[in-house]
């Protein structure tokens, strides 16, 4: 997937720095400056749950997730609501 967007590149960097280097997300954020975007906190939002999607489905396709019920943090961690339960570090200042 290739970025229409530079959040959707700061989105994937801050998902996978955070599950690196937790609490890494603040540093990062704060190095990165400002955020051109007219919501930033919800395009993170949304390019993080669609990374997870993707990355959910690749997994499931290579077998490293066996069914879709095996329990997996990439999806797990959404409420029924759609509100990320876990990794809530996304919090952006605009």
């Amino acid at each position: 997937m290739r970025a229409a967007d530079p959040v959707l590149d700061l989105a994937k960097c801050l998902f996978c720095s955070e599950h690196d280097a937790p609490s890494s997300t603040p540093h990062i954020l704060a190095g990165y400056g400002p955020i051109e975007h007219p919501d930033p906190q919800g395009a993170i939002w949304y390019y993080t749950l669609l990374h997870r999607v993707t990355m959910w489905w690749w997994l499931r396709q290579i077998g490293v997730i066996a069914t879709a019920d095996t329990p997996s943090e990439l999806i797990d961690d959404f409420a029924g609501d759609g509100r990320i339960v876990r990794h809530s570090h996304c919090r952006v200042n605009p």
